[in-house]
Order: C-alpha cells, then sequence, then structure tokens
C-alpha cells in the first residue's frame, strides 16, 4: 500500500523523528530508497518527499522535486547545495522508484542517484546521476519527515511508498530487486536495514525492520494501493493453495509461499 499526501489543508506528513543509524554518514555505506507519484506540482516552491532539514546551512539534507514548468526536476539537497540535479524527467501521475546511495569512499563519499520506472528501467540520465556528499551529518540530529521539508514548507503533493535505509550500498542489481519484491529485500538485509515503512497500516506506520522506528502520521494523508506492473508485486498479493484433490499431490510444505506469508511477499 501508500500514503496519498495532500498539500492542501492540513499538512500531511510522516515523522521519524531522529534515527542514529540514519545519518548519512559522509565516509560509511549507505541506501536511501523508495516509490514516488506526484499528483501536482507549485511552480513556486520544491516538494520535498523525504528531509532531514535543519534549517539550512551545512547539516541538511533533502530528496526533492525542483518544480517549475513540468515535467520536473529530481534533485539531492544537502549541505545548502544541489549535490545532484538533472534533466526534467518526472512526469506527474506516474510512479517511479528513487535509490539514493552513497559508497562512504574517497575524502568524501559517492553519491548515487537511481530513477526507474516500475517496469524496471531505470531513466538513462538518473543510472546513476553522481555527486559527493559534501558533509558528515553523522550528527544531524533533526527530525526525518517524508512528505514536507521538515519543520514545514515545500510539502509533497502526491503518493509515496516503501520509504527504507540501508547501511549498505546496493547495486543496480539490488535496487530492481527492491523494485519487485520491497519487502523481501528488506527482510534479507536483516540488520542491515535501519527501518522499512511500507505505509497502509494504521497510525503510527510500523517499521517492519523491527527496530522501532515507527512513523507518526500526521494530517490525514489517505490510504491507497499501488498498481502492479510487469515487475512489482504489491505485499498484499496472496497465493491461493493448489487443490490437493485437483492435482494428485502433497500438500504445499510448511515454507511454501502458499502457506508461508513472509515468503510470499
Amino acid at each position: 500500500m501508500s500514503r496519498d499526501f495532500d498539500r492542501a489543508g492540513a499538512v500531511d506528513y510522516i515523522a521519524l523523528g531522529d534515527i542514529a543509524a540514519a545519518r548519512f554518514p559522509q565516509l560509511s555505506t549507505w541506501t536511501l530508497i523508495g516509490f514516488i507519484r506526484q499528483t501536482t506540482s507549485d511552480a513556486t516552491a520544491e516538494s520535498s518527499f523525504f528531509s532531514k532539514w535543519g534549517g539550512g546551512g551545512a547539516e541538511t539534507f533533502r530528496g526533492r522535486i525542483n518544480n517549475g514548468t513540468a515535467p520536473q526536476e529530481p534533485e539531492i539537497y544537502m549541505a545548502g547545495v544541489e549535490v545532484i540535479t538533472g534533466p526534467d524527467v518526472i512526469e506527474l501521475n506516474t510512479w517511479y522508484m528513487y535509490a539514493l546511495t552513497n559508497d562512504g569512499t574517497g575524502d568524501a563519499g559517492q553519491l548515487k542517484l537511481y530513477l526507474a520506472t516500475m517496469d524496471g528501467v531505470f531513466d538513462p540520465d538518473y543510472n546513476p546521476a553522481t555527486g559527493t556528499c559534501p558533509v558528515d551529518e553523522a550528527t544531524l540530529t533533526t527530525p526525518i519527515e517524508i512528505g514536507r521539508e521538515s519543520g514545514g514548507g515545500d510539502t509533497w503533493d502526491g503518493v509515496i511508498a516503501d520509504i527504507a535505509y540501508f547501511t549498505s550500498e546496493f547495486s543496480s542489481a539490488k535496487i530492481l530487486q527492491y523494485l519487485r519484491f520491497p519487502t523481501r529485500v528488506a527482510v534479507a538485509e536483516g540488520g542491515g536495514c535501519v527501518y522499512h515503512l511500507p505505509f497502509g497500516f494504521g497510525s503510527p506506520e510500523p517499521d517492519m525492520s523491527g527496530n522501532q522506528n515507527n512513523g507518526t502520521v500526521n494530517g490525514s494523508p489517505s490510504i491507497v494501493a499501488m498498481p502492479p506492473t510487469a515487475l512489482f508485486t504489491p505485499h498484499w498479493v496472496t497465493v491461493e493453495p493448489v487443490s490437493v484433490a485437483a492435482v494428485g499431490m502433497a500438500w504445499p510444505s510448511r515454507n511454501h509461499p502458499s502457506r508461508n506469508p513472509i515468503l510470499r511477499l
């Protein structure tokens, strides 16, 4: 499932607070990943789908769409500057998966921004777009907010789903695995998954990593379904058990996907 954020009226956003293990350290590996669909844009302001914002200056982080004339421009904003920006590619009312990774090498970490459509095709200008992590944000203690700039402003109008943070740098192949099976990838990462919020489970939104980094729902972002595509298999798809009489075979084993809800995610 997913959450539909509306910039009109009461501001919709989900707050995670400060998570020490997810502060974007400059010389460590990490991956921030999720799904977005922008409904409308505001030509006078950016639209932030993810933010850890300290009011400007050195310690800031935002994933946002730089609005203007459609289509829109995805970018990553850190330490008061746009560290990754690219051509106009975001079409309104279209699902995309984004992934920002850091390899933690050199004098400063190398950032990579991937953008893919839901049929598993990377945009050639974001496969990946690259930049340098300009500052160590391991001490940035401001809250994480999804759906607006932390503390208010630059609100998102559209849908967000399956936000997750990992302590490893995902390859492009693993990013596509997440596009198809986000929960399966998050479970397989074990302790390397700091938080994973599929959305649509209530308030607070539970962190499926088991780390209790739950999201507090503010405003009234509605719960909506995500459409399946050629690669994407939603969380809620179930496998019906096969009739023993119909096929003349033993009942599926305990670990068969049709009997184990974890394996069928």
